[in-house]
């Protein structure tokens, strides 16, 4: 029950289990199940004979929405924008950290499907992300990682690295490609500073 409401009927668990075989009460961690890594107590329900006929648990979620905020604050102040795009032609994103405003745009930008994440790809670069993701899915592979450029909301643009991780369902099809995406672009601009600093070097016949 939650909220004085019964939501599931047919519910088991492996603590319930215990305490409904024991008829103990039990107070601890679940290791597996859909409580898993939550503190639970869970009590017997005795009949007049001393039967266990039944048994109430209750769970401790404010250490998992505690923990929950954790890893929202640390997602949300990493340099790492953190996507959950559909399996679709185009990047339909059904979640997107806060963060995503270092590049302009809001996460309302793209869970509202305003801003589709495939658009915003460099149209030079887009085509060699597409046929690159394909491939490592054709071969089966779990994730993919690749650098190119993508347009700021403003317009300016920037380097970034995805490292992207590839989610079937049972049957093995596609359904959500979970993204990491870091800009790069200061490495990049590095680099290319570097390589133009080299090639005036050889030309002086320095």
């Amino acid at each position: 029950m939650e909220n004085g409401k019964i939501i599931d009927r047919d519910y088991t668990g492996p603590v319930l289990e215990e305490v409904l075989r024991t008829g103990k009460t039990v107070r601890g961690v679940p290791k597996e199940g859909t409580y898993l890594g939550r503190n639970v107590v869970v009590s017997p329900i005795f009949s007049e004979d001393g039967r266990v006929i039944a048994a109430i648990g209750i769970v401790d979620l404010l250490s998992l929405l505690k923990m929950q905020e954790i890893i929202r604050t640390v997602v949300n102040n990493s340099p790492a924008v953190v996507f959950l795009w559909k399996n679709e032609e185009k990047k339909a994103s059904e979640f997107v950290s806060e963060n995503v405003v270092q590049f302009g745009y809001t996460v309302e930008d793209f869970i509202s499907g305003n801003f589709l994440y495939d658009d915003i790809i460099h149209s030079d670069d887009r085509n060699r992300v597409e046929e690159a993701l394909e491939k490592r899915i054709r071969r089966g592979e779990v994730d993919f990682n690749m650098e190119y450029r993508i347009f700021t909301k403003a317009g300016d643009l920037r380097w970034v690295n995805e490292r992207a991780f590839i989610q079937r369902n049972k049957e093995g099809e596609i359904t959500h490609l979970q993204g990491l995406v870091l800009d790069i672009t200061e490495r990049k601009d590095k680099e290319e500073a570097s390589g133009n600093l080299l090639r005036c070097r050889n030309c002086s016949g320095l």
